[in-house]
């Protein structure tokens, strides 16, 4: 046999090896772990190549769906935390709050007149109304004792002499519509805590009679901004029933 028969046979070997590998390359994306001769490469068929590096294909969850809808496996194998992340990031900013009587002006008492004076402010005590604490012989209103050492106490200046319960603090004391009652306020031997003096003319002037014993009343202790002295404002009701 000539060399040009030998050439031929080889060729022809290494022509059948590269389609094979070829074919074996469409079917499998794998990797060809075992190549010919580089030099031989040329008697392969135009475009046909050992060493074409496959194209990563992406892998959807469904193919079968339009690319608008498509959702890409990487992403969807994201941790949960990580993608509610990116959802918070984008989320625009709460708009700001422009209600200059929204959350700090809760609890206040609802009485416009005297809104500008109020400085510190307790919690609102409603108290049900008894008959002593209407009754013109009395003339004193009673507030629970709980209530005035858990909220009122710690508004107390103890370096001032003149609050002292047991000698009995000046108050000044506003109805619904702002009016002003000067009363005391003060603790009697029995442990009672109330605010007297003034109270008759305040039942007077809101028709406050014995009629009225089981209704229901609310009261704050505030600190006024001017005088910085202990005031308490009065309603008849509960704030619910008497929106500012």
């Amino acid at each position: 046999m000539g060399k040009d028969d030998n050439k031929k046979e080889e060729d022809s070997e290494v022509y059948e090896a590269a389609m094979t590998l070829y074919m074996m390359s469409k079917s499998n994306e794998g990797s060809v772990t075992r190549f010919l001769p580089t030099s031989r490469l040329t008697t392969f068929p135009q475009g046909v190549t050992l060493f074409k590096k496959p194209k990563k294909k992406r892998h959807y969850i469904n193919d079968n769906v339009h690319n608008n809808n498509n959702v890409n496996v990487d992403e969807e194998r994201q941790p949960s935390s990580s993608r509610n992340k990116q959802v918070n990031q984008e989320a625009p900013p709460d708009p700001p709050n422009n209600n200059n009587d929204g959350e700090e002006r809760r609890g206040m008492p609802p009485v416009p007149a005297i809104r500008d004076v109020i400085g510190q402010c307790s919690r609102a005590y409603e108290k049900r109304l008894t008959v002593s604490d209407v009754a013109e012989a009395q003339g004193r209103l009673a507030i629970g004792k709980e209530f005035v050492t858990k909220y009122l106490a710690p508004m107390f200046n103890n370096k001032d002499e003149n609050e002292n319960l047991r000698e009995g603090i000046e108050v000044t004391v506003y109805n619904r519509e702002g009016r002003e009652f000067g009363m005391t306020f003060k603790i009697w031997a029995s442990k009672l805590y109330v605010l007297m003096k003034g109270w008759k003319p305040f039942c007077k002037a809101n028709n406050l009679t014995h009629a009225h014993a089981g209704e229901f009343l609310t009261l704050w202790m505030f600190r006024h901004r001017r005088t910085h002295g202990l005031c308490f404002a009065i309603i008849l009701g509960t704030p619910m029933n008497h929106p500012p």
